[in-house]
């Protein structure tokens, strides 16, 4: 009992006392509260580390860590239930805080020896700042003793600094706040190293730290970062993550990884999956340097939702918001801006107002948290992705996709993928010219087939390029062609402009002998047998080679009838490449008249009915030779669709003509 207590209870009566008893009371009070706030604040724990970046962002961790794998043996499942309890309280569940905190002590107790430990500082701080938040002064000051307790037994090695152990568990807890934070990370991970280097999982987790902090690098990590990550691996061989990411680092620097990536397969999905069970990276190397047939899911989804399909418009887009968090880190970024966007609209068009407006505030939280670089223009992902787009809606589109792809490289130098994507779009602007690229435009072709050596894509273009300009390409074509052959088939993997290589530049005969051969690869993919129907179309129809085989013939035949049943919506041009591949067998030109009166009778837009009538001309010229009743069908088929300007000429021509209709008589 204190003298001024005493002093109250022998002198009841007395006012003064009594007033001057409590405010010493009070001011006792005052000072044990600001001593304790004091001890809280000198302990290094989630606690006192700046870690508030708002509800959205923590919400985005919890989801993360949620995927770490919580299987006996995990290094960082202490820092994990440690981060999960801070994050708990955040969000206003003291509950739930207390639970993760207290699975934390028992994790770090069930990894370590002795049970007691420095490792214990974070949670007893933890704890200690939990219990003084919750009006639990008695329990916060005991956490308070045991920080003590162990900061006596287990002294830092150097006194001007935190014990390692902290610096480690701080440094693990800043790399999931982003970059900034992971910097600090990075000599926080350094500094634990210095006075406890036998740590392999310190080692391993720094030079994890190190990918993420360059991972927009062309070049992957240099010099001793590199080195520091050879000698992780060699010391840490059972870390998939690890593994995976020393692959991505590899595949940077030119190297080919596709054995290793499907070797190291075979062991991640052996194992359970999490976000550190390497799977994640594995697919950004499959992705990028192992295959780069990929889903295209936000403009599958707008254009099903423009053919009167709203629920496939929702899968499409929810399939691409997961393909982003799949292949980007950190899950939320501003590549899924046009994403949330498509989705908030489509919401809207179904009348779902409120998820809807979800959608609109993700799309605000996203711009808030990454504002583009320059304030007057778009995100650089937005622009990135515009533009994609836009290269595969024609020629008109294509002039201002090349637009947008230097805006965004201008904000955002260093994406290889957007500099390799914009000069192929620049091939596809000048595909029709002689000599293909030049001067600035050529050079920038060189620079991205030196940055991005693996795109097979991008390399059978460059052939073409290089062919263009009068070189020998067949040895570099043949040598492309076994690399093609081995990966898996999709519009990227380079097969349709090597078989165009082959076909103009080395053989048509060896185009379809790559055809062929691709064929008894993948005799089941839709897209191969697109590409092969078009090696065998300008074999058969070449002007310079002798004349083709029925059998080959009748091969082609057949392949085009079966592109053409397989892509029923885009089958336009390949029923004109079957009638030129009728009109060179031994059935005659009837099949052909057949295809072009099917053809003539549809109601096409303008830019098809172009193309249909410059090829039927071709046709009826070379084939029929008939170039008069070409013309004079063509004159007819614009005087009935009534739409040019010089329709009543027409009209008049064709009137003075004798009997013109005898033409139709025989067509019809």
């Amino acid at each position: 009992m204190c003298l001024l207590t005493l002093l109250v209870r022998l002198n009841t009566n007395d006012p003064a006392t009594k007033l001057a008893a409590a405010q010493s009371e009070i001011t006792l009070e005052a000072q044990l509260e600001a001593q304790l706030e004091a001890q809280l604040e000198a302990l290094q724990c989630h606690f006192t580390w700046d870690l508030d970046p708002g509800r959205k962002k923590l919400l985005s961790i919890i989801d993360r860590l949620q995927d770490i794998g919580t299987e006996e043996g995990n290094f960082w499942l202490g820092q994990v239930y440690n981060l999960q309890g801070y994050i708990h309280f955040l969000l206003g569940s003291a509950d739930e805080a207390k639970s993760f905190f207290s699975r934390a002590a028992e994790a770090f107790r069930r990894m370590r020896e002795p049970d007691e430990g420095p490792w214990l500082l974070v949670n007893y701080g933890n704890q200690a700042w939990l219990h003084h938040r919750q009006g639990e002064e008695a329990e916060s000051r005991a956490c308070l003793s045991k920080v003590e307790a162990l900061m006596e037994e287990y002294p830092s090695p150097s006194e001007d600094e935190l014990h390692p152990e902290v610096y480690a568990e701080k440094a693990w807890t800043l790399m999931n706040f982003g970059r900034k934070k992971q910097r600090l990370a990075a000599d926080y991970y350094q500094r634990a190293m210095r006075m406890q280097p036998d740590v392999v999982e310190w080692q391993t987790s720094y030079v994890l730290g190190l990918t993420s902090l360059f991972k927009h690098s062309d070049t992957g990590l240099e010099g001793d970062d590199w080195e520091k990550m050879r000698q992780a691996k060699e010391q840490d061989p059972e870390n998939l993550f690890l593994a995976a990411k020393y692959l991505q680092q590899l595949a940077k620097k030119g190297e080919s990884v596709k054995d290793e990536a499907r070797e190291l397969a075979t062991r991640v999905l052996r194992n359970p999956v999490g976000s550190y069970s390497g799977i994640k990276p594995l697919l950004m190397v499959y992705r990028f340097y192992v295959s780069t047939d990929e889903g295209v899911y936000n403009l599958q989804g707008y254009i099903h939702f423009l053919l009167g399909s709203a629920d496939e418009a929702k899968s499409f887009f929810s399939r691409a918001a997961e393909a982003f968090r799949r292949m980007r880190e950190p899950d939320e970024g501003p590549w899924l801006l046009v994403n949330y966007g498509n989705q908030a609209w489509l919401h809207h068009r179904q009348g779902e107002e409120a998820e809807s407006r979800a959608c609109l505030s993700k799309v605000e939280a996203l711009m808030e948290e990454y504002p583009s670089p320059s304030e007057d223009e778009l995100h650089p992902e937005v622009y990135a992705e515009k533009a994609w787009t836009l290269r595969n809606f024609g020629r008109k589109k294509q002039r201002l996709a090349a637009d947008y792809y230097q805006r965004a490289m201008r904000m955002q130098p260093d994406v290889m993928e957007w500099q390799t994507s914009y000069v192929l779009g620049l091939t596809s602007l000048f595909k029709h010219s002689d000599t293909g690229l030049e001067g600035d435009d050529w050079e920038k072709m060189r620079q991205a087939k030196e940055q991005d050596p693996e795109n097979l894509y991008l390399a059978a273009r460059y052939l073409q390029q290089l062919a263009k300009k009068g070189e020998s390409v067949k040895d570099e074509a043949r040598e492309l062609a076994t690399r093609v052959l081995r990966n898996p088939v999709g519009s990227y993997s380079g097969i349709k402009p090597l078989i165009r290589v082959y076909s103009f530049y080395v053989s048509t005969d060896e185009g379809v002998k790559l055809a062929a051969e691709a064929l008894e690869k993948h005799p089941d993919d839709r897209y191969l047998k697109r590409c092969a129907a078009l090696g065998y179309k300008w074999r058969i129809t070449s002007s310079t080679d002798s004349r083709p085989e029925q059998s080959m013939i009748q091969r082609a035949i057949l392949l085009h009838e079966e592109v053409i049943s397989l892509y029923p919506h885009s089958s336009f041009v390949k029923r004109m490449d079957l009638a030129s591949v009728y009109a060179k067998s031994n059935q005659g030109l009837a099949e052909s008249d057949q295809i072009y009166r099917e053809l003539l009778a549809r109601d096409l837009e303008p830019a098809e009915t172009q193309v249909l009538f410059n090829n039927y001309a071709k046709y009826l010229n070379y084939e029929r030779w008939d170039w008069q009743r070409a013309a004079l069908k063509i004159l007819e088929k614009i005087r009935d669709k009534k739409r040019d300007r010089m329709c009543r000429e027409i009209d008049e021509c064709l009137a003075r003509l004798e009997e013109p209709q005898c033409f139709k008589q025989q067509w019809i």
